[in-house]
């Protein structure tokens, strides 16, 4: 209760302003049985290491890059203030992150992207390396992967792993289990911090697309 002294001296109690009711997430409605509903499932039993925190791997470094007259770095591996980003954005029109994609490792994002990766709390990839011969209508599943991505560092580390595999790698799987073609499939789910949920079945270049990364 606040307290208030009235003309006379006297104290008088106003009840304290509550705060507003946080509004539940709604929860996405997957039919039972799809690949969305069992993504969303993995998603929601995932429990991330004491190192991740607000979409960061808090024991790699990042970069922001930006020129004040001569070139300047600032170095953050927590979220950095969204505020400043945005600051940065209107002020430094050539800023730039480079983010920690481990192993000695960093991938260039710009701001906007940063700005847009910070609404994303988890995201849950299944992918598929699927190969034929010639023009065989039969395809054969070569290599399948499921991932669980929890910071923007790991996000990174996973592009930079597809896009070397992309240059060389899933060609050498193919052809060495006898195949001459081969694709990539993706099935995606992001799931926000706001409880909403995005998802992507291609290539996954509409993926990077939708949050400004470099496509494939």
């Amino acid at each position: 209760m606040a307290k208030n002294r009235d003309s006379e001296g006297f104290f008088t109690l106003k009840p304290a302003k509550k705060d507003k009711p946080k509004k539940n997430k709604k929860k996405p409605k997957f039919k039972k049985g799809t690949w969305k509903h069992w993504l969303w499932k993995k998603l929601k039993s995932w429990k991330s290491g004491k190192s991740v925190e607000d979409f960061h791997f808090t024991r790699l470094e990042n970069l922001i890059i930006y020129n004040d007259g001569k070139p300047k770095v600032k170095i953050f591996s927590s979220q950095y203030s969204l505020d400043k980003i945005r600051k940065y954005q209107d002020t430094y029109k050539d800023a730039y992150l480079l983010i920690n994609s481990t192993d000695q490792m960093y991938t260039r994002i710009s701001l906007k992207s940063y700005l847009k990766l910070m609404e994303v709390d988890k995201i849950a990839i299944n992918f598929r390396l699927r190969a034929r011969y010639d023009c065989d209508v039969e395809v054969a599943d070569v290599y399948e992967l499921d991932e669980v991505i929890d910071s923007i560092n790991e996000l990174c580390r996973f592009i930079n792993y597809h896009r070397q595999a992309i240059n060389g790698v899933y060609e050498i799987q193919s052809q060495c289990c006898g195949y001459t073609d081969y694709e990539f499939k993706f099935k995606i789910l992001v799931m926000k911090r706001d409880g909403s949920t995005e998802t992507y079945k291609s290539d996954m270049n509409d993926f990077m697309k939708a949050y400004g990364l470099y496509q494939f």
